[in-house]
């Protein structure tokens, strides 16, 4: 990952769980299928569309915070690890 991109990530992490969503599907939106990243197959385009809207819409209930699953995740991973 570039310096760039790294420095968009961190100050994206700042935002709410809310902005964060939004930008994450405007990201995925920009992707074009001719990319050098690669293509999505259609059914999985469909189904982050569905998660997208059940998050923007409040179904899915609120977020939960990124630091929060990343400590979670860091610490299961150093208990495993121990």
């Amino acid at each position: 990952m570039t310096n760039a991109a790294k420095d968009v990530l961190a100050r994206a992490l700042q935002l709410t769980a809310d902005e964060r969503i939004r930008l994450a599907h405007d990201l995925l939106e920009s992707v074009d299928s001719d990319d050098e990243v690669g293509t999505f197959s259609q059914e999985w385009i469909e189904e982050i569309q569905r998660r997208v809207e059940r998050v923007v819409s409040g179904e899915a209930g609120p977020a939960e915070d990124w630091q929060v699953v990343l400590d979670r995740i860091q610490r299961r991973h150093a208990e495993r690890g121990a």
